[in-house]
């Protein structure tokens, strides 16, 4: 069974997906479209680009239509802006694969890409509307890209002041001063500041000569009185016709983080900041008096999600329209907030921390917020707090009996049973749960309904029937202090691991411990172990990669120096009576291995809508069900469809075919990054933290088959854990990276 340790829970929130078998070739699974990604609004519709395509919204009447590659021919669904523009037609830009183009009723759509048009990078990464019409591309790679009246220009370092394409920054932010002049026009890079063209007039703006605060723009506006607000990685700065700057910082103003998202001017000369941490409102002509400055986060308004991505102003009504990280669309009208999510069905909620499927084919879904679903016939009961009596919405566990009872455990609050009518709670009032022995890490019921309780602390064994319970830990019977996971062992007992200890097998009275002979669980995480049906145990760790005990007690390791599987952090396990072996990573997808034959599943392959993968259940009817970490493209809308192999196109991005190593890392301000490269194109690196945002972007420039070393900055990044994933010609490789 799954890991779902405390410690765990705070690596990731989940959402949920599954994934229908048909001899390994058909999968369906449930996408989320809750990361908003670009905001364009054409009278009453809202446009909404997100990572899982478009949305058509109409803000009157609710009505809504999606666009993705499985209703049209979009290239890809990971969307990074959007532009309605006058004429009638829209424009998408896509993370990998360049631009598209079509009417306002997309039906068939004109896709851009370097090797199909003259546009110069397949990295677009923001567009605007010039005053002219024309349609501006800012661009990793290639400039500035210009599309007017069905011909092509560009503004690249060879043509002007703006930054060598070669191991540098893009063009992420592009702003007109005046609706008259295409030139008199700025541009934020990502590295290198601020650029302003005026005519054949360029002026840079960076850290060395001027008050901004860091180089990296990630937010660009110009207000009524030709203002200009920059947003960055480490405050606001503001420029005004006369040079004059004002600058603001976390800490020294009401900005609530330094990460600013984006920035939108409101009809009312208010000025919207989007940040990592909440959205703020500036009155331009008052805004060195910070009693005027407005902070709007999810607990004094009705923002439902602190991390903004986007905000646009509707020009008709002056009404503020909010794309959030996780959760959705929010309308602002300065008095009424509503939150639109797209929501289909009635999936309990995106934040899933672990599955189980019973003996009676239901499905019960553990959440972090929304309690816990129990799927059955086609139907959704949920258990919250509000309207069941929960304790808590977060569940870590649940199993189900044979008498048809629901086992719920939590952390810090013990353990229900909910009976399909009344619950009955089991606390440090009424049993033996006290902390930390009330923090349920698995679940696990024998055949004779008893329920045993992983927790920071050993082992509970309760027998419902009788009201007896039995705690087992070092001074009993030697279990280690901290059980994260237990797997039956066909038998009348089961093994276990926990933290920083052996694997260890328990029958009811007698304890056996088994170690490596390298150690190595005693410096690991146990996340999962399965039994084949060799009586093979297998134990995914949180560093170490996946071991393998055999029946004669001969130990195998598997990891990413030695197997085909590319990462160490081996999240989940499953086995499946076809003889597979299902093995869910952080970082890199999923794995099933077979006969000494490994296949890989994850996002580049078309497979899985992202690469983390948290639990794995087995429903003995054809069906895996798949628990992943939130990547913010959740809505609660499940939408399932079947991607067959031989339909995957052109643009499946394939695994890294070089060798790539990192150090220092843990890293505080310069990593190294060190490739091995057989193949040629432009790379670009991107930071990911562990819920799926893209906190940096690194361009390193065309590359040939060879040896080469970068230094990356990354002073920006906040502290914690990211995938360092690298993209050079349709290949993809990734990293865990550690900031300090």
């Amino acid at each position: 069974m799954r890991n779902n340790s405390y410690f765990y829970l705070l690596w990731c929130v989940f959402l949920f997906s599954f994934l229908q078998l048909h001899g390994q070739d058909d999968w369906t699974f449930e996408t989320h479209s809750n990361n908003v990604t670009g905001i364009s609004i054409d009278s009453q519709w809202v446009w909404i680009a997100t990572r899982d395509g478009i949305f058509k919204f109409n803000s009157i009447t609710g009505e809504r239509t999606k666009y993705s590659t499985e209703q049209s021919n979009l290239t890809d669904d990971f969307m990074t802006d959007i532009l309605v523009t006058s004429d009638d037609s829209v424009w998408v830009s896509y993370y990998y694969f360049g631009a598209g183009h079509a009417s306002l009723s997309p039906g068939n759509w004109e896709n851009y890409e370097v090797s199909t048009s003259p546009l110069t990078s397949n990295f677009v990464r923001t567009m605007k509307r010039a005053p002219s019409g024309a349609i501006y591309m800012g661009t990793f790679y290639g400039g500035v890209n210009i599309y007017k009246n069905g011909g092509w220009s560009l503004i690249s370092s060879e043509n002007s002041p703006l930054p060598v394409s070669n191991y540098s920054g893009g063009i992420v932010q592009i702003a007109f001063e005046d609706n008259v002049n295409d030139q008199n026009v700025w541009f934020g890079t990502r590295y290198h500041g601020l650029y302003h063209q005026l005519d054949t007039t360029w002026v840079r703006y960076d850290i060395y000569n001027s008050p901004i605060p860091h180089e990296i723009i990630s937010g660009l506006a110009i207000d009524h009185e030709k203002r200009v607000w920059i947003g960055t990685h480490d405050g606001l700065a503001v420029k005004d016709v006369n040079d004059q700057w004002e600058v603001f910082k976390q800490g020294d103003s009401p900005l609530p983080t330094g990460f600013v998202q984006d920035i939108a001017v409101g009809n009312d000369s208010l000025i919207w900041v989007a940040t990592l941490q909440g959205l703020v409102s500036i009155p331009s002509e008052t805004m060195t008096d910070f009693s005027t400055w407005k902070v709007y986060l999810s607990n004094n308004s009705g923002l439902p999600d602190n991390s903004v991505e986007k905000v646009e102003i509707d020009t008709l009504t002056g009404d503020l329209w909010v794309g959030t990280y996780s959760h959705g669309l929010v309308h602002f009208d300065g008095t009424s907030w509503d939150t639109f999510d797209f929501k289909d069905s009635d999936f309990v909620d995106n934040d899933v921390l672990s599955l189980n499927y019973t003996h009676d084919s239901t499905l019960l879904v553990c959440t972090l917020t929304g309690g816990l679903g129990i799927f059955q016939d086609s139907m959704w009961t949920i258990l919250d707090e509000e309207h069941s009596g929960l304790p808590t919405n977060q569940v870590n566990y649940a199993a189900k009996d044979s008498a048809g009872n629901v086992w719920i455990g939590y952390s810090f609050n013990g353990l229900s049973m909910w009976n399909g009518d009344t619950i009955v709670h089991l606390n440090h009032l009424n049993s033996p749960l006290q902390y930390p022995l009330n923090v349920i890490n698995d679940m696990y019921l024998d055949s004779l309904n008893r329920i045993w309780l992983a927790v920071n602390g050993g082992l509970w064994k309760f027998d419902y029937s009788e009201d007896m319970w039995t705690f087992f830990n070092a001074d009993t019977v030697g279990i280690h202090q901290d059980v994260t996971a237990i797997e039956w062992d066909g038998a009348d007992g089961f093994w276990y691991a926990g933290r920083f200890n052996s694997l260890k097998h328990f029958d009811g009275m007698t304890l056996t411990a088994y170690d490596t002979p390298d150690h190595f669980l005693e410096d690991a995480i146990v996340n999962d172990i399965v039994r084949d049906e060799w009586n093979n145990i297998w134990i995914g760790t949180s560093s170490k990669g996946l071991l393998k005990l055999d029946s004669d007690g001969n130990w195998f390791h598997f990891d990413a120096s030695n197997s085909g599987i590319q990462g160490n952090n081996i999240s989940c396990l499953e086995y499946t009576p076809d003889s597979t072996l299902w093995i869910g990573t952080t970082g890199v997808g999923m794995y099933s291995y077979k006969l000494g034959v490994i296949n890989h599943y994850d996002v580049y392959s078309g497979h899985l809508p992202q690469n983390n993968v948290a639990d794995l259940k087995w429903d003995g009817h054809g069906t895996l069900w798949i628990g992943m970490p939130q990547m913010g493209l959740g809505s609660h809308h499940i939408t399932i469809y079947t991607k067959p192999e031989d339909t995957l196109g052109t643009h499946s991005l394939k695994a890294f075919t070089g060798k790539m190593a990192v150090y220092p890392n843990p890293v505080q301000d310069k990593l190294h990054l060190d490739l091995s490269v057989l193949t040629r194109g432009q790379a670009l690196v991107s930071f990911v933290s562990m819920d799926g945002r893209v906190m940096q972007e690194d361009a390193l420039g065309y590359l040939t088959p060879g040896d080469k070393k970068f230094e990356l900055d990354v002073s920006g990044l906040p502290v914690g854990n990211y995938f360092l994933r690298l993209f050079l010609n349709g290949e993809v490789g990734s990293l865990g990276v550690f900031r300090e």
